[in-house]
């Protein structure tokens, strides 16, 4: 078949299109339409032209490559510009221009380009140059020193970055809004670093964010409600700023949020009830704010995962509800500084993780259920200031081998403090002053090794003939202090405390 028969009905011939290496270059002419087409004029240079502009496309990308290790080491140097360092520290001397940057302490690549620049806890000071953001394969930044000056708004134009790091500095000014331009953060932490102005309302965007940490700065304004668009955040740390306003409603829809802490700014009104209904939620602390209103009566009822919940210092009223009981993991509970009214629920004895249950300065009434009593994970109970009543469990203290501390003072409980309290060991503190307690007091409450504060005045105790002070004083303690006041009814009033003056 000829070469026009080939081109006209696109069929191949049977026999080879070349034969041998010599027929390569031998000029090829085919007739088609009465013409000639020329193929090839010389098919060894066509190889040779292919092979030129291989070649040509190599040392390009090794210009490239060159201009682009060139870029990224002037970045690292321009950033060791801005710092103020000692000889002595590490990148002094080992940021050198005789390795290759990739070497360089605090500096990870991949492929020749830099991918983490992390060089946390070294005290390093200065300001971060904005030379950093031409680090564009960036995925992690991890700057925790003592720097200074404000964070650069180019570093936005880091599109992979993962992990931005820089707490425990001394930064002027704001958060770069266009931090919300890095679609791939995940954990984003510019805490303890006194950072001013509001928190961006662009952070919504960041739709792969996962922990936020912008607590102990000194952040005014409101929670923009945009952050309910962070779907896959598990830990949200606002605590230690000046933030003011109502919590958004929008933080109920952070359903991934194992951590919620908003302690300590100046937050008003209701929280949203539908914040409890997260039921991945581990730890929330509302405390130390202005936050209003009751507590929804099933709240507890979707908190499966809930180990701690602080919501002390605030203006919270109404009654504590029963459904927290359904919160079997829970092990701290605050609701201190508050008005809360009602009684402690008995369902509360069920709570056997319970390690730290603490009720102070409310206005609670009744007695203590005497199931906290049998909560041997029991640490710390806190009563104080309420109008609790009633007497204590004549079992008191025999399940409580981890009970340290217990302050029941200013209440209006009565009768004898029970002899088993002895049985529980570890205790430190021991405070029930203020009340109605009477009849003489435990002998073995000497036996209590560890006892350094206690606390027994201002009741009825009666002083026995045979005890001249307080029974069993700590034979490995010294007594600072021994009062014994007569009161109108003729009975004695101890407060017996332990420790060094």
């Amino acid at each position: 078949m000829s070469w026009e028969d080939f081109l006209l009905t696109g069929r191949r011939s049977p026999t080879p299109m070349f034969n041998g290496a010599a027929e390569c270059s031998q000029e090829i002419d085919v007739e088609v339409q009465g013409g000639k087409l020329n193929l090839f004029k010389n098919f060894d240079m066509n190889i040779i032209i292919i092979q030129i502009f291989v070649f040509l496309i190599v040392i390009c990308s090794c210009c490239l490559a060159q201009e682009i290790s060139f870029t990224e080491r002037s970045a690292l140097i321009a950033f060791k510009s801005q710092l103020i360092l000692e000889p002595t520290d590490k990148l002094s001397s080992n940021w050198s221009s005789k390795a290759h940057f990739c070497s360089w302490f605090g500096v990870s690549c991949s492929n020749q380009r830099v991918v983490a620049l992390k060089l946390p806890g070294l005290d390093l000071r200065g300001t971060v140059s904005p030379h950093v953001a031409n680090l564009t394969r960036l995925v992690e930044i991890d700057l925790s020193n003592k720097l200074e000056g404000p964070l650069p708004s180019e570093l936005g134009s880091l599109q992979l970055l993962r992990i931005f790091n820089v707490t425990n500095n001394s930064f002027s000014g704001n958060i770069p809004a266009n931090l919300s331009w890095c679609k791939d953060l995940e954990e984003l932490y510019i805490s303890n670093s006194f950072i001013t102005g509001s928190i961006p309302e662009e952070f919504g965007l960041l739709s792969n964010l996962k922990a936020l940490r912008l607590n102990n700065n000194n952040l005014t304004g409101k929670v923009p409600t945009s952050l309910g668009n962070l779907s896959k955040l598990e830990y949200f740390y606002l605590h230690e700023n000046d933030l003011n306003g109502e919590i958004p409603a929008s933080t109920a829809d952070l359903f991934s949020l194992k951590l919620l802490s908003f302690r300590g700014n100046n937050f008003s009104g209701s929280i949203p009830h539908s914040i409890f209904n997260i039921s991945s939620l581990q730890i929330v602390d509302f405390s130390i704010n202005g936050l209003s209103g009751t507590l929804h009566s099933d709240m507890g009822k979707q908190l499966p995962n809930l180990k701690r919940l602080f919501l002390d210092s605030n203006r919270i009223t109404g009654e504590i509800p029963s459904f927290l009981s359904n919160a079997t993991k829970l092990s701290y509970l605050f609701f201190t500084e508050n008005d809360l009214q009602g009684s402690i629920p008995r369902e509360f004895g069920r709570m056997l993780n319970m390690i730290f249950l603490d009720f102070e300065y409310n206005r609670i009434s009744g007695n203590i259920p005497s199931g906290v009593f049998n909560i041997s994970s029991l640490h710390i109970l806190k009563t104080r200031h309420n109008y609790l009543s009633g007497h204590l469990p004549g079992d008191f203290g025999k399940w409580l081998p981890n009970l340290q501390e217990i302050f029941l003072s200013h209440n209006l409980f009565s009768g004898e403090l029970p002899s088993t309290v002895c049985n529980a060991t570890k205790l430190v503190s021991l405070e029930v002053s203020n009340n109605s307690f009477s009849g003489p007091l435990p002998k073995k409450l000497g036996n209590l090794v560890d006892l350094q504060h206690l606390n027994l005045q201002v009741n009825r105790f009666v002083n026995e003939p045979h005890h001249s002070s307080v029974p069993g004083c700590l034979p490995s303690s010294r007594l600072d202090q021994l009062d014994q006041e007569k009161a109108c009814t003729g009975k004695c009033h101890y407060h017996c405390q332990y420790g060094s003056s």
